[in-house]
């Protein structure tokens, strides 16, 4: 519990965080706005998972705008590392195990970087309150909407996340 409120406490001086955060869905789909996130956060000194989780989304949505297909394999394959490293580092972690998911739901499943959905999943579900106190109710917003969107839960597990919303 500590450490989730100092996560607070430095997201709350982070606003490119935040911005991250509330603005995910529209900065991965945008070559600029993906490049200059992920050039900010690189800058940055004594990243915290949570932030190599980033990088590693953002790296990821970045080989969607690259042409040569063997660099796009490279390029997730470089985000594959980086998130298992933020996991190895905060394994519980909802926010990073939601990033993830975001990645590998978008994966093409040959390239058999998609193995971790369900068990992401089930962290997110579990830990949705602390994801709420950590990212704030409109990325929670965010992380429902994907998860509906891609019929990755249930009506019921839906009812679940939306309460932390209200």
């Amino acid at each position: 519990m500590i450490f989730y409120l100092i996560c607070l406490l430095l997201t709350l001086q982070n606003p490119t965080l935040t911005n991250l955060r509330n603005y995910y869905s529209d900065i991965v789909n945008d070559e600029k706005k993906c490049t200059t996130y992920l050039n900010k956060l690189k800058s940055e000194k004594n990243n915290s998972a949570t932030i190599t989780a980033f990088i590693a989304a953002l790296t990821a949505s970045g080989a969607q705008f690259q042409l040569n297909p063997f660099s796009r394999i490279a390029t997730v394959n470089d985000a594959h590392k980086l998130f298992e490293k933020a996991v190895s580092d905060e394994p519980q972690n909802p926010e990073i195990r939601y990033l993830r998911i975001t990645v590998e739901q978008n994966t093409p499943r040959f390239l058999g970087l998609s193995a971790h959905i369900n068990e992401d999943k089930k962290i997110v579900f579990d830990r949705f309150d602390e994801y709420v106190n950590i990212a704030g109710v409109e990325s929670a917003k965010q992380v429902i909407a994907f998860m509906k969107y891609h019929k990755l839960c249930t009506t019921a597990e839906l009812t679940k996340l939306e309460q932390w919303t209200k």
